[in-house]
């Protein structure tokens, strides 16, 4: 995927996606894997574990909850990944989650390492049927 169609799927008005959309335009790594999908209902679960835990360790985090409830209600079975990662310039991982025609940004959240974890790297893992780059 093209960063300049990325950044016009990004175009919305909350705040996780005005903030993706401006590191993404401002240069930030980014990839989404558009040859392989991962089940919905699968990453729902996941992130809403997820995000139990990031509150549970106060990591700072960006629509993390919104996400989440949209995960839940995506009505489609399949989901693409993809991230935006400003870390390295002290922001958010961007963790997106699209449509499987790559025509629709089903949800953004974005996190930070928390206090004790200043680590960039990132994990490759299998998730249902497809695969999701994650955040460490």
């Amino acid at each position: 995927m093209q960063r300049t169609h990325l950044a016009d799927l990004l175009a919305g008005d909350t705040e996780v996606l005005h903030l993706c959309r401006s590191v993404l335009l401002a240069g930030a790594k980014f990839e989404v894997w558009d040859d392989d999908t991962a089940s919905t209902q699968d990453l729902a679960s996941t992130y809403a574990r997820r995000m139990r835990l990031a509150n549970r360790v106060d990591q700072p985090s960006i629509g993390f909850a919104e996400a989440v409830a949209h995960l839940k209600q995506w009505q489609e079975s399949e989901l693409l990944i993809g991230y935006v990662d400003d870390r390295p310039h002290g922001g958010y991982y961007f963790q997106l989650f699209l449509s499987s025609n790559c025509e629709k940004i089903i949800a953004c959240l974005g996190v930070k390492p928390s206090a004790g974890n200043t680590s960039s790297r990132m994990n490759r893992h299998e998730s249902g049927s497809g695969s999701a780059e994650t955040f460490a």
